[in-house]
């Protein structure tokens, strides 16, 4: 599901502890070439 990023922008406001990371180039798979940044990223909010 791909939400528009005005919306995505919204949720990052009004959702408490979100974060919001645009990374060109990447979709939601964790597959292009920087998945490492991502997973990382994600690894990162996890811990906290």
């Amino acid at each position: 599901m791909w939400f528009p990023l005005k919306l995505q922008k919204k949720y990052n406001v009004i959702m408490p502890n979100s974060e919001l990371h645009l990374i060109p180039e990447e979709g939601h798979m964790f597959n292009g070439s920087r998945h490492q940044e991502i997973l990382e990223l994600v690894a990162n909010f996890l811990k906290n």
